[in-house]
């Protein structure tokens, strides 16, 4: 099917399909408004718009986005242009949805966009660091429906990563900015007594999480390793295990808040195309990355943000070869912005890392044997989108099977095994 956007053609292998036609309500009277506020009412007329997708197929899930290029005439009858993206909630029906519709995922974002991003900036900027977290919001509303409109920070030279992973570069640099929000949530939580606990819905209690593909990863990895020769050695704790990683899961931000000795506020979906490079032209390397996306900041161990960012953004081969460096050059950020903050009180120690990681094992094992086979078979099949995989049960253990996951799972399992982590969640089943 093919569909126009102000006279353009898109090519629907290229956009998401929920994106190809904008609602009928993004319209001149929704952007006088967006201006007006925006703009604090510095807008007499809008002249033209042009709507189009915001980003690839496959670069997002949970919202719909739009970019609109609008042209307008000031108050003193100056044609102005802004360059808008557009988030709002999927309208048509289906998983996608479906999975998002009971989550409170648009006024999380507006409070992190709203509050929560410019106070951790105004804290750094008060101590001499100029760190630039994310993009700036422009308008929201909730009512009649949910939609955030943001700068679109293309125009300052960002782009999406596309369908490859980031180097070791790019992921120190993202390390970096997150390491250093993780810090500024730490010393403000404290400071507010406890204000940022409150955020409390993240992936890990989302209703959708319940649907095949969500519970039952460790049992097809158990199976896989049955069928798999270089995997049979993992087989047995995978089959003692499978039934218990999804309730210790359920209970993650549960665990964190009774045990977990350093909570922060997660940005809780930190992956790759939750972020935006700003490229050199003359080197073609990155210098700036941006942080985009935070419909699922939650106050939970840090634990969940490293590792997940560790699995689904960077390739097999430097994963492994830095996966203690990184975690190492996170933390030692972590650190040194607590310090450079003043805050005054214990200051979290590699060994309360590392109790983290033990306690919160079981996020290691999902995100091994969910996450990372989702992961991969987007990478193997950039023409499918999420939905593909999430909507069709009876394909799914294909992307288990696939020898770049095999490949990729082994010594991920390995190293589970030498750690103890299975061990782990067998020694503590009594306490679900």
């Amino acid at each position: 099917m093919e569909s126009t956007t102000n006279g353009t053609t898109l090519d629907p292998n290229l956009y998401n399909a929920d994106e190809l036609v904008p609602p009928k309500w993004i319209n001149g009277e929704f952007f006088e408004s967006v201006l007006k506020t925006a703009k604090k009412g510095d807008i007499k007329k809008i002249l033209n718009f042009n709507i189009t997708p915001a980003s690839a197929k496959g670069d997002h899930y949970a919202s719909i986005m739009f970019r609109t290029i609008v042209q307008y005439l000031d108050k003193s009858d100056i044609q102005q242009e802004i360059s808008l993206i557009v988030k709002t909630m999927p309208e048509e029906e289906g998983t996608k949805k479906d999975f998002l519709s009971d989550a409170p995922i648009f006024q999380v974002e507006i409070q992190m966009f709203d509050e929560i991003l410019p106070k951790f900036e105004e804290m750094l900027r008060s101590v001499g660091d100029n760190t630039i977290l994310s993009a700036k919001m422009l308008y929201h509303t909730l009512n009649p429906r949910k939609v955030i409109v943001l700068e679109d920070i293309t125009k300052k030279g960002f782009s999406a990563i596309g369908k490859r992973m980031c180097t070791i570069e790019e992921a120190k640099m993202a390390l970096e900015k997150l390491a250093k929000w993780h810090a500024c949530s730490y010393v403000l939580n404290e400071e507010t007594n406890g204000s940022l606990e409150k955020l409390t819905n993240g992936i890990y209690n989302m209703s959708g999480l319940k649907t095949d593909w969500f519970t039952k990863g460790v049992e097809r990895v158990a199976q896989l390793a049955h069928e798999t020769p270089k995997l049979h050695k993992y087989a047995e704790k995978l089959d003692q295990v499978k039934h218990l990683i999804m309730p210790k899961c359920y209970k993650t931000y549960e665990i964190s808040k009774d045990k977990i000795n350093i909570n922060v506020l997660t940005h809780g979906d930190f992956h790759a195309k939750n972020l935006m490079f700003k490229i050199n032209p003359k080197t073609q390397l990155s210098e700036e990355v941006m942080l985009i996306d935070f419909q699922l900041s939650v106050w939970c161990s840090m634990v969940t943000d490293l590792l997940y960012f560790i699995y689904l953004t960077i390739e097999l081969e430097s994963r492994e070869k830095y996966f203690e460096e990184l975690i190492y050059y996170f933390f030692s950020i972590f650190r040194d912005t607590l310090k450079l903050l003043n805050y005054k009180g214990k200051i979290p120690t590699f060994s309360d890392l590392h109790t983290d990681m033990l306690t919160l094992c079981h996020v290691e094992i999902y995100l091994a044997t969910t996450l990372l086979p989702f992961m991969v078979s987007l990478l193997e099949n950039p023409q499918k989108e999420p939905n593909d995989i999430l909507s069709y049960v009876d394909k799914q253990y294909e992307c288990y099977q696939s020898q770049m996951y095999i490949d990729q799972i082994q010594p991920i399992l390995e190293r589970l095994l030498n750690r103890g982590y299975f061990d782990n969640v067998i020694d503590y089943k009594d306490e679900e």
